[in-house]
């Protein structure tokens, strides 16, 4: 080697070094990283750790965004700090989480408590007081950064049934306090026993030449498990060149029988990767993505949960590999191709499904069918009246003689033609004609803005008690409006049948095992009232004894006071008053005595 080979080469070695040192420090990032808060956080309970529900399960209308952790059926079990920090936060509601409690860790991220029972002494002085203070039961109460000071294992509040449970158990989230965005629980440290492999109940394929919305999923016959599953039929014969795929997939741990989702899934064609999907993290703007991600109008007429492994063109959840692709099967021959499945777990057990597909249809390939491209989608010439060419990413005004629809860029996920019709109203107490919007198995990602028009005349006090109703399947949602001349103005997130509705009716008041005179023991920690409407949910509800405001916490329709300082021994009168969204009032006196 020359003196000037040797130069060249320490020369070299002398930029390479820097390069040596930046790989080893970012591989030794990334397997640190992901560790970091292994045994930074404990378990919120001190019971062994089974999961009702995990990160990012599928649920109607969002992901799931923390992890559910079951307490045995029982309410009341201590709940413990998972690390060191301060309580930050207290929300009562009645949706939700109901009852919660946030606690802001020195790490930068924020864990949270929900559905609680109640908090701990303190804690539910403090939030009592605020409430009376407030006169309102419903709390969005922030703590001083400090105030609060809370160890790792130390009790903070007890488990519960509040909010939106449906049975006792502990929501556990953990949040990035800088993002807002959730983090799954179970790559933070927080992990159950689990040696179990997904399961696949269904694969399903789409004529991708038209829209997800006006096709239906073609089921494939499937067989195997353990984690190995494989087509009935050797090859999956298609009519279409362009197809994609969907599942219908389970995990559940080795510690719970709950079935639970899966946490990501890749599709392989021909050894390439075309499309994959990780439930690592998600925003509360991003969960409602959910509606693409999932065959939306099988899971409306059915309630069966297909996961695309295709992305929609409007779908811009933060959870597909941007490397893969999205997913779409090109059948550019009448040849075998393999395709290849793979869901897997956060502890790594992993599921593969393989089979073999072919396009059956020699003219397909060739182009002698013609696929719907987006120009020929856009001519007005392929609608007939009353249909409107939707695609996402465009904003779609809709007008018809006595309503107006106005729908965001961001509205649908795929390309439709969007069907209205208006037909006469048949009923006194419906001032408007009933208005189709399209079919509520098409899902709408924001709020759009509607206008209905009223037959009846301004003069009219009924105005003052009309709603604006939608039947969406077997729901209905309620909004009071707000006039404009003839037109009545709100805003919605589905698609159905729109009314205008006269509401003349009050809500009812009904004692739940009490009565008007009733006695309580000293031993009597509470009495509960029930409220019902006829068309929904209550708009205001109010309770006061003797005068003076007292808290009325809610769980669907009941209501319950917890007897306190406002209510000592002696008689007392209870007065309730209930008003629904159109405005009707129902008030009631009840008395009883305290002993």
């Amino acid at each position: 080697m020359t003196h000037s080979d040797t130069k060249a080469h320490q020369t070299s070695s002398r930029r390479l070094f820097p390069l040596i040192i930046l790989f080893l420090l970012v591989a030794i990032l990334a397997y640190w990283w992901p560790r970091s808060s292994q045994g930074y956080f404990r378990c919120p309970l001190d019971r062994p750790l089974q999961l009702a529900a995990n990160f990012g399960e599928l649920r109607e209308g969002h992901f799931h965004m923390g992890v559910d952790i079951r307490t045995g059926g029982r309410e009341g079990l201590p709940v413990y700090a998972a690390a060191d920090g301060y309580i930050s936060h207290l929300s009562i509601g009645e949706d939700g989480l109901g009852k919660a409690l946030f606690i802001t860790h020195p790490n930068g991220l924020i864990t949270v408590y929900g559905h609680l029972q109640h908090f701990t002494d303190s804690l539910d002085a403090l939030a009592l007081h605020t409430q009376y203070a407030t006169q309102s039961w419903r709390q969005e109460l922030d703590l001083p950064p400090g105030s609060c000071q809370v160890k790792k294992g130390a009790c903070i509040a007890y488990s519960g049934n509040t909010g939106a449970s449906r049975a006792p158990h502990l929501h556990f989230e953990v949040r990035n306090a800088s993002t807002g965005c959730n983090l799954n629980p179970q790559l933070q440290g927080l992990r159950a026993d689990d040696h179990l492999p997904p399961v696949i109940d269904g694969l399903y394929w789409y004529d991708r030449r038209y829209s997800t919305y006006t096709t239906r999923a073609q089921k494939i016959p499937i067989a195997g498990r353990n984690g190995s599953y494989h087509t009935v039929r050797d090859i999956i014969l298609v009519n279409s060149p362009l197809v994609s795929l969907g599942i219908s997939a389970t995990d559940r741990s080795s510690s719970s029988s709950h079935l639970s989702g899966v946490f990501e899934a890749s599709l392989w064609l021909d050894n390439s990767l075309i499309h994959a999907f990780s439930l690592r993290n998600l925003s509360t703007s991003d969960t409602r993505y959910i509606n693409a991600c999932i065959d939306y109008g099988k899971w409306f007429r059915s309630g069966i949960y297909v996961q695309h492994l295709s992305t929609l063109p409007g779908n811009h959840a933060p959870i597909f590999a941007l490397s893969a692709g999205d997913g779409v099967i090109h059948l550019q021959d009448t040849l075998v191709h393999t395709i290849r499945i793979r869901t897997a777990d956060v502890q790594g057990n992993y599921t593969e499904l393989t089979a073999r597909i072919q396009c059956s249809d020699p003219a397909a390939v060739t182009g002698d069918v013609p696929l719907l491209h987006a120009a020929a989608f856009r001519s007005s010439a392929v609608f007939s009246s009353g249909n409107v060419p939707c695609q996402p990413g465009k904003a779609i005004n809709i007008d018809g003689p006595s309503f107006r629809a106005r729908f965001t860029a961001s509205a649908f996920y795929d390309q439709f033609p969007f069907h209205w019709q208006s037909l006469s109203a048949a009923d006194p107490r419906w001032p408007s004609p009933l208005i189709y919007l399209h079919d509520p198995s098409v899902p709408v990602h924001d709020r759009f803005f509607v206008q209905v028009k009223t037959s009846l005349p301004k003069s009219s006090r009924l105005r003052n008690r009309t709603v604006l109703q939608l039947i969406c399947g077997d729901s209905q949602y309620i909004v009071k409006g707000s006039w404009q001349d003839d037109w009545m103005s709100a805003t919605f997130n589905r698609l159905g049948i729109l009314r205008l509705l006269i509401d003349t009716v009050a809500p009812s008041l009904t004692t739940l095992q009490w009565e008007d005179g009733q006695h309580f023991s000293k031993s009597a920690a509470a009495c509960s009232i029930q409220c019902k409407d006829d068309l929904g949910p209550i708009a205001r509800f109010n309770g006061e004894i003797d005068g003076h405001w007292v808290p009325f916490a809610q769980k669907g329709n009941t209501f319950t006071y917890t007897f306190d300082a406002s209510c000592p021994a002696g008689s007392h009168t209870l007065t309730l008053t209930a008003v629904d969204i159109a405005g009707n009032r129902m008030r009631r006196e009840i008395h009883f005595v305290r002993e």
